[in-house]
């Protein structure tokens, strides 16, 4: 089999993709050696030479480039960054995220490797994010809405404010506002970075926050989308 591997040994160098070097290493010394490859070493071989194609390293330039000027772009690193910062349990990712984060805030100048960027940006969970950060906004700047009583995910401004309200059930409290019936202004959309990857609803929206105040009260908190409704009265 004729392959070359010392184009794809620079690809892989270029395109930051360690391991494929060291596999490429390893196959070309067996082959040196005269040991025939598997059909399962051949397959991953294609593979990985797929994976570092010229055409792969034309995309990391492309990468390179739009990250530098091409506002919108940027802003799509960005929100898929915000996501990811805040996924600890996924260490890589995370720390990939914050990476691109410093570039892009002008704190270093150093850029993830174009394999590292495609992991936290081609899967499921980014499209959820980028639905949700892009898709049509259920509610405006002004609007009247109820928390759903269904939401667990309320990020209070101030924490002590939660002891303001009762949430009804085994916390209700009969003095204070029920939070769940209370009458909220929208005073900010996109309040905050997106952190939850949930499927986009045309109905209910997305994962995207909404800053609010209860009528008649200082009190901000904010509150996703997807956990807004049209309120049943102004209280």
């Amino acid at each position: 089999m004729s392959f070359n591997f010392a184009k794809f040994r620079k690809n892989a160098h270029i395109l930051g993709d360690i391991k494929a070097i060291e596999i490429f290493n390893s196959i070309e010394d067996q082959q040196k050696d005269g040991r025939k490859l598997s059909e399962r070493q051949l397959d991953f071989l294609m593979s990985l030479a797929l994976r570092n194609s010229d055409a792969v390293v034309a995309a990391a330039g492309e990468y390179s480039v739009k990250m530098k000027i091409d506002n919108d772009f940027r802003e799509d690193a960005r929100i898929i960054a915000e996501y990811y910062k805040k996924q600890l349990q996924y260490y890589k990712l995370a720390s990939t995220a914050m990476m691109i984060l410093k570039y892009l805030d002008g704190k270093s100048e150093t850029l993830p490797s174009y394999s590292d960027f495609k992991r936290i940006r081609d899967n499921k969970y980014a499209k959820n994010v980028l639905d949700s950060s892009k898709g049509p906004s259920v509610w405006g700047v002004g609007d009247l809405v109820n928390i759903r009583a269904s939401c667990n995910h309320i990020c209070w401004n101030n924490p002590h404010d939660i002891s303001l309200f009762s949430r009804g059930g085994y916390y209700a409290d009969g003095e204070k506002p029920q939070l769940y019936e209370q009458t909220f202004m929208i005073i900010a959309e996109n309040s905050r970075p997106i952190v939850k990857s949930l499927k986009y609803s045309e109905n209910k929206g997305g994962c995207r926050y909404y800053k609010l105040m209860p009528l008649g009260m200082s009190v901000k908190i904010d509150v996703m989308e997807r956990d807004l409704k049209k309120p049943k009265k102004v209280s």
